[in-house]
């Protein structure tokens, strides 16, 4: 069993709550005199970094600044000087800014020390203890007052005690040995009388504690409601704002330092964006010196002659057209088409060269064509004339084709093949020996026709006509999907649409239910065979033994020159535009 709570007196426990209150009103004080103390400290400190600072900017640009090329004023901003120029300018601003906010950090740190804010403590907390001490002195009026009143009423307790006895030993007639009926009612007169003096007493008692009681709760909500809250705004405002000015002229500078950094830095990224290469090269030659344009030759008569343009010599006969101008053009222009040539080519051959050397797949056979060999050509025109282009063997579009060498895109038109991917040519090639495929995935470009191998495609016509029945065998080894398929368990194949699965021949005892079996993807599985389209035609025997068995994969396409032609003699040459 716990023991009954003990008992504290009011004046006690109001003397105890104004000692807490007083005790943490000054600890928060000295936290922020601390505060205001760190406050200084930084701002000496900073002070002192921020002078450093701007006097090594200073100390750094100034260098740059007394240079030989640096000391004109005016200099165009164009100019990669110019914009060195500002960037120097810009780190000089930047230097003189750090040294005035080094002054303004000084300033903060040399205002109101701890000692001012110490001084507004102890003026505060003698108001606070002077107004705790009328509310205390008013609380101790109240516990006399109860204690006066508690005495009082014991003494008319008693009192009635003692006339409620008597009066009924005087009803029983029970006045013993010592006492007669007279003298009790003589008591019990006495003692009502005393009864009657103590409850005026009592009554008074009690009055003057109710007033004191209404008084103190009075003083107490006084004290708690106008006092207390005066005397704080008073105190905590006048030291919020010794701290909120150094605060804010904290900020203040450091945010106008960092504006005015950023203007500088802004002006010079502006200046480096207006500098022009061509500009500076352009002012650079207009200068007065060596680059300065010579005056243009003029053409000087010898002696008498007075022709001063150019005279076609006539050939043998005085025929026009044979002098040694016109074959000279002729030369020149015949060198210039060379040259084309020999480019263009050479840039095919690089394309070629380096698909080849992507897959990583070249051939000991191959002959690397070497530009010198274009350039013993005679300067006659000899690589003007194509040789006629092999008659391209006709087959029906679309057609599968294999490919036996990977082909890596060099162009946006162009398509990336890997060896043993199935195409579906859409598009004959040209000249150049490029054809249009479509890939598995329905990527569509340009490939070389010499990296495709394509299967024999001859077959009936009456195959073409004759529809498939379902679950028939089919006809072909390889097959265009005409719609997407999802396969509903492991046994079956997905693909989507547009895919080009190879076709599995089945057993020859196998059941017909409307399934046929092939690959798509490294993956082998049954479909429906209503959802494809056959490509090729029927499998030969080799084929029918050996399911597996791919296309034959020859050689890589080795590039050769176009055979050279001799010109037509007398054939006119091309003239250079100009």
């Amino acid at each position: 069993m716990q023991p009954p709570p003990r008992k504290v007196k009011p004046a006690q426990e109001v003397k105890l709550r104004f000692l807490e209150q007083l005790s943490i009103l000054q600890t928060r004080q000295q936290r922020e005199a601390d505060l205001l103390e760190d406050i200084r400290s930084y701002s000496k400190q900073r002070a002192a970094i921020e002078r450093e600072y701007g006097q090594a900017l200073q100390k750094l640009a100034g260098p740059f600044l007394k240079r030989e090329g640096h000391r004109s004023g005016e200099m165009d901003s164009r100019m990669v000087f110019g914009a060195w120029r500002c960037l120097l300018d810009a780190t000089v601003a930047g230097g003189q800014a750090r040294l005035q906010a080094s002054d303004r950090y000084r300033d903060l740190a040399g205002g109101t020390g701890r000692s001012a804010k110490e001084q507004v403590l102890r003026k505060g907390a003698e108001n606070l203890q002077r107004a705790q001490a009328e509310v205390l002195q008013s609380v101790r009026e109240l516990s006399r007052s109860r204690k006066l009143y508690g005495q009082r009423e014991r003494v008319w307790a008693l009192a009635q005690e003692k006339a409620a006895d008597v009066q009924a030993r005087l009803n029983r007639s029970d006045h013993g040995l010592f006492h007669t009926r007279t003298s009790l009612q003589k008591l019990s007169t006495k003692l009502s009388a005393q009864s009657a003096q103590y409850s005026q007493q009592l009554r008074a008692a009690r009055n003057e504690y109710l007033l004191n009681l209404v008084a103190t709760n009075a003083h107490l909500d006084h004290y708690y409601q106008e006092e207390l809250p005066a005397l704080l705004k008073a105190l905590v405002s006048e030291l919020l704002e010794h701290l909120r000015d150094p605060l804010t002229s904290l900020s203040r500078t450091e945010l106008e330092a960092a504006e005015m950094a950023l203007e500088h830095a802004r002006h010079g990224r502006q200046a480096t964006s207006q500098v022009s290469w061509e500009q500076d090269l352009e002012l650079f030659l207009q200068e007065p010196g060596v680059f300065s344009p010579t005056p243009p030759q003029q053409f000087q008569p010898a002696g008498n002659d007075q022709v001063c343009v150019l005279e076609l010599e006539g050939g043998a006969g005085g025929v026009a057209g044979q002098s040694g101008l016109e074959k000279e053009v002729q030369r020149w222009t015949s060198r210039a088409a060379r040259d084309y040539k020999i480019q263009h080519h050479g840039h095919r051959e690089r394309r070629l060269s380096e698909a080849r050397l992507s897959q990583r797949d070249f051939s000991p056979t191959a002959e690397d064509v070497e530009l010198s060999d274009f350039e013993e050509c005679e300067e006659t025109g000899e690589l003007f004339e194509e040789p006629a282009p092999a008659a391209l063997a006709t087959r029906p579009l679309p057609c599968p084709a294999h490919v036996v060498f990977g082909y890596q895109a060099g162009r946006e038109d162009e398509l990336t093949i890997t060896e043993g991917e199935w195409l579906e040519v859409i598009e004959e090639g040209d000249a150049d020996e490029w054809v249009k495929a479509r890939n598995q995935h329905g990527e569509v470009g340009f490939v070389p026709e010499r990296y495709l191998n394509f299967a024999d495609l001859s077959f009936p016509e009456s195959s073409r006509d004759s529809d498939n029945p379902l679950g028939a065998e089919p006809t072909a080894f390889l097959a265009r999907a005409l719609y997407s398929y999802t396969g509903q368990s492991a046994e079956e194949l997905s693909f989507p649409e547009g895919a080009l699965i190879r076709l599995l021949p089945r057993a020859q005892d196998g059941v017909d239910d409307g399934f046929w079996r092939g690959e798509f993807g490294g993956h082998v599985g049954v479909f429906p065979s209503l959802l494809v389209e056959e490509l090729l035609g029927p499998l030969g025997p080799s084929e029918l033994s050996d399911p597996e068995q791919m296309l034959p994969s020859p050689s890589p396409p080795s590039f050769s020159p176009p055979a050279p032609t001799s010109a037509v003699d007398g054939s006119p040459a091309p003239v250079l535009p100009g």
